[in-house]
């Protein structure tokens, strides 16, 4: 009896499987210790979508895109790690005989859904001649949460000669929030382009750690006023992350003693933050939140923004239990699907 049900509900995911990308997804049959199980055949998918998905008729590659997106839908529900990870790995091995306008996409699959599946394929993109390309590479690799990613935006600023690249691979080390990505943002701050010091300063403040405090204070007083403007932000955003607080910003400006003799400054005299004020770092979403954010981000990118927030108010944010988190995910993916 008990195979009997677990056979009906194989092949009703699999009748779903196939109503969601139509004649394009094989199934492959696999036996295992745990009992009948299915495995899409991820690649195969790819392969009847990618010549569409960089189709320049508007029409073709909208339906591909769509059949990306219904794929994505199953593979990345929660618990089903497996196939995530086979659909992540199979848009990486696409990557390479796509199109541009493909790789984009297949990129953007890479952004919302990879970890480290997909950094080696998507690394060797940040240095590819078209600019959508190089850029979506950029943010897949700002996005996936990898060590191996940060590693390789690192590897690539150290290479890069454009300022406005080099700007954008800093911006996205900063933003992955990682303080083993200090030491090459750290080196930024010498460059011989201000935009470029700027930059790293901003992304140094975001990490906060000691060693980007220490940099950021040692270059204080070097460079153009707008150099030095921007390491003092990036110094009073650095400090939150030590629980000082934002009350830094609407502190008001004391004159100070300076001894010539040392080139030190007395430290003024800071009042006590006002209760409450103190910011340390945030938690690690668990893997359901996150899903859910990301679901969010791709309703808004539909327009369907407002009717997101209505359902997310309705449960009062995630949801007060695991059952409550699981409804909203559903009615999320449905609003999704339409």
């Amino acid at each position: 009896m008990g195979l009997e049900l677990l056979r009906r509900g194989t092949e009703e995911r699999v009748r779903s499987m196939k109503r969601s990308v139509a004649w394009l997804l094989p199934l492959v049959w696999v036996l295992s210790s745990a009992g009948l199980a299915v495995a899409q055949d991820y690649a195969a998918a790819l392969d009847g979508l990618l010549g569409n998905l960089g189709a320049e008729d508007a029409g073709k590659r909208a339906n591909a895109v769509n059949a990306v997106d219904r794929l994505c839908n199953e593979a990345t529900v929660p618990g089903a790690e497996a196939d995530r990870a086979a659909l992540c790995q199979a848009a990486a091995a696409k990557l390479a005989q796509a199109n541009p306008m493909a790789q984009v996409y297949l990129l953007r699959v890479l952004e919302r859904y990879g970890r480290n599946e997909g950094v080696e394929a998507a690394a060797k993109l940040l240095s590819a001649e078209d600019a959508n390309v190089r850029e979506s590479a950029r943010r897949a690799l700002e996005r996936i949460s990898a060590r191996e990613a940060g590693q390789a935006l690192a590897k690539a600023l150290a290479s890069a000669k454009d300022p406005k690249w080099r700007i954008s691979l800093i911006h996205a080390l900063g933003n992955r929030d990682d303080e083993e990505l200090a030491p090459p943002l750290i080196k930024e701050l010498g460059h011989e382009n201000e935009e470029v010091r700027a930059a790293a300063a901003k992304a140094l403040g975001k990490l906060g750690h000691k060693p980007a405090a220490e940099a950021l204070s040692a270059a204080m007083g070097k460079g153009t006023p707008k150099t030095q403007a921007a390491f003092s932000d990036a110094l009073k955003r650095a400090a939150v992350k030590f629980g000082v607080g934002r009350y830094l910003y609407r502190l008001e400006k004391q004159w100070v003693d300076y001894d010539p003799e040392t080139g030190r400054f007395t430290p003024p005299k800071l009042p006590e933050p006002p209760p409450g004020e103190e910011e340390g770092l945030e938690e690690e979403k668990p893997e359901a939140y996150r899903l859910i954010d990301q679901l969010l981000e791709r309703l808004k990118e539909k327009g369907l923004g407002k009717e997101a927030a209505k359902i997310v108010t309705r449960y009062g944010g995630y949801g007060k239990t695991p059952e409550e988190t699981k409804r909203l995910y559903g009615e999320l993916r449905a609003l999704l699907k339409g």
